[in-house]
């Protein structure tokens, strides 16, 4: 078993989190265009995961764009995995009933993002449609109970989820998620912001720090366009897939034994969309890549899920090419492959994730 030191890992990974200028400019937050290079922009560069959803280009799809679809139909496509959720599709069914003014039809974009190593910041990112009343979601937050602040022509509402969230619906105002206990509003750049870090998002909208655009992760980013959901993650955990009593003794010896050589991925990338899922994994620089290309081919080929002992073949298949510094897998799925398979991989480090 060979895992690269995680200290070398580190620092070429913050170079490339931290490494580029920043030119003062602000963002350019430009609704309608293209949103994963929208939230790239506003996005802070330490993030360490992103979770980005753009719900408008596959409800559009779908055929349940806009923000006047009936419940009923939008309900049926998220059930039939046909649409993208943003974290307000929890909430959809009693939103639509209380007749709030934002809900998971008003969505462009989201981003859910964790900020630092291991520091626990969080906050999510909601881009939202032009015809939202954003002045209206403000006034039933406060009418609700949430103390409203005004800075920087952006609103700032908060209170204690305790006193605020309707236990008997999970909700906030009527409808709205109980993270909305912490929310910032930007009608300028339509984004509504939740989460305890909201102001390093802001900071990055204003030009104040580098977004994470703006430099090598970018270029990761720059490859998988057009995509309804990405996973970003830097510096994955190569052992989670071996954790929570997932694989027994006389598996873990078997896997020390036979481990592939897998180089160690700066950052992992998940992009699913209309088409096949493709997955990219960010190395060192072009040797490492070219290291890694023929173990993982062969491990997709003939190997096993290390979190499970399963046949990679059985539930997927994958062609490993090398873009640059970038390890590229394309993924296609068996057609009984469980929902969200390659979501489960990405969060347990396994199958084309994975670097033990």
């Amino acid at each position: 078993m060979r895992i690269p030191p995680a200290l070398a890992a580190l620092a070429l990974t913050l170079a490339a989190l931290v490494g580029c200028s920043d030119d003062g400019d602000g963002a350019d937050v430009d609704p309608g265009g293209d949103h994963l290079a929208e939230a790239a922009d506003v996005l802070p560069s330490d993030s360490t995961l992103v979770e980005f959803v753009d719900r408008a280009a596959s409800a559009e799809r779908a055929g349940v764009g806009g923000t006047e679809v009936p419940v009923d139909d939008y309900v049926a496509a998220l059930r039939s995995d046909d649409v993208a959720g943003s974290p307000l599709a929890t909430t959809l069914v009693t939103a639509d009933e209380a007749g709030v003014a934002l809900d998971e039809r008003g969505v462009e974009w989201s981003a859910a993002v964790t900020l630092g190593t291991g520091s626990g910041r969080a906050a999510t990112v909601v881009s939202v449609a032009d015809d939202v009343d954003l002045d209206a979601m403000v006034a039933e937050l406060e009418e609700a109970g949430l103390a409203r602040e005004e800075a920087d022509g952006r609103t700032h509402l908060t209170g204690l989820a305790s006193d605020l969230v309707d236990v008997s619906t999970g909700t906030i105002a009527g409808g709205y998620p109980a993270g909305f206990y912490d929310v910032t509003v930007d009608p300028d750049a339509r984004l509504v912001v939740t989460g305890d870090d909201a102001s390093e998002v802001f900071r990055t909208v204003d030009g104040d720090t580098s977004s994470l655009a703006d430099g090598p992760l970018g270029d990761l980013l720059d490859g998988v366009e057009g995509n309804d959901r990405v996973r970003l993650e830097a510096l994955p955990d190569c052992t989670r897939a071996l954790l929570g009593g997932r694989v027994t003794p006389e598996q873990l010896e078997r896997i020390e034994q036979e481990a592939p050589a897998f180089q160690r991925p700066l950052q992992t990338l998940l992009a699913q969309g209309d088409g096949d899922p493709q997955v990219r994994l960010l190395m060192a620089d072009d040797d490492v890549a070219a290291a890694d290309v023929e173990v993982r081919q062969t491990f997709l080929d003939e190997g096993t899920l290390l979190s499970s002992g399963e046949p990679i073949a059985d539930v997927l298949s994958g062609t490993v090419t090398q873009d640059g510094n970038e390890v590229v897998v394309d993924v296609s799925l068996a057609d009984d492959a469980p929902a969200f398979l390659l979501d489960r991989l990405a969060l347990t480090a396994d199958g084309p994730f994975a670097c033990y």
